[in-house]
């Protein structure tokens, strides 16, 4: 018996299992990842008490320092679609940022801070790859006629980032409701033929995932406790092994 167990441990400790193992840890900030090319992939690092977009290489090394560019009475809160070539095809890197103050305001600069555009009381964008080319869809908020604007592109990669989808896909997200919530809201989606299941993935505006869930096709919609997080504006968007859905946006009041 003594030898039996002697071998049976020598066998499990010939065992090698998978781990979870920490590569890097990104300080005084929350990290983001974005597809830069074909192939290439960064980190990035935001930091709004100064201003500062930090991108790294897939290997955790510093590539560049971006100053986010000052706009009186105004602080920039969130970052858009960092890329070198979605809005166009230079080498320089780009990015959408919302500032907020009296009212919310869209840019997007390139990495010398030369402004690409500006539109006032607007505060979140989509990025989409059309038969026609790449589109970007930028929605009013809080202003006293709402607006939608589309703009053509002029780059020729689109970046997989989840508030960026593909225009030929079939999944789509309906308006949650109600929205505003201050309790149960519902969340909206459909799946397309041949697609039993998938993950919805709900996130802030900084890209921080709050909460996942799994969908099915037998459903169109999920009911969420909004008591359970912070007031504010939230994404969600659909994730299967071979696609990620546009984003659709919704808000928590108090």
């Amino acid at each position: 018996m003594k030898k039996l167990l002697t071998a049976i441990c020598i066998l499990y400790s010939g065992v090698n299992f998978a781990q979870v193992n920490l590569e890097h840890q990104y300080t005084k900030a929350n990290v983001y990842i974005t597809q830069i090319g074909a192939t290439d992939w960064n980190y990035y690092t935001f930091i709004p008490s100064i201003s500062t977009l930090t991108i790294y290489d897939i290997n955790h090394s510093l590539l560049k320092t971006i100053s986010i560019p000052a706009v009186s009475g105004f602080s920039p809160e969130y970052i858009y679609s960092v890329s070198t070539n979605l809005f166009n095809t230079d080498s320089y890197y780009e990015y959408g940022v919302v500032y907020i103050g009296p009212y919310d305001r869209y840019f997007i600069y390139n990495e010398l801070g030369t402004q690409l555009l500006n539109v006032d009381s607007a505060n979140y964008s989509t990025c989409y790859n059309t038969s026609a080319g790449l589109k970007l869809i930028i929605n009013s908020a809080g202003a006293k006629v709402p607006f939608g604007n589309v703009y053509s592109l002029g780059g020729n990669f689109l970046a997989a980032t989840p508030e960026i989808g593909n225009g030929n896909n079939n999944y789509t997200l309906s308006n949650p409701y109600p929205d505003p919530s201050n309790s149960m809201i519902h969340l909206t989606y459909d799946l397309p033929a041949g697609t039993d299941k998938a993950e919805m993935v709900i996130t802030n505006l900084n890209g921080q995932v709050v909460k996942t869930c799994n969908v099915g096709s037998a459903f169109s919609n999920i009911l969420l406790d909004t008591k359970q997080y912070a007031p504010g504006e939230y994404l969600y968007y659909i994730h299967t092994d071979n696609y990620t859905s546009p984003a659709s946006k919704f808000v928590i009041s108090r």
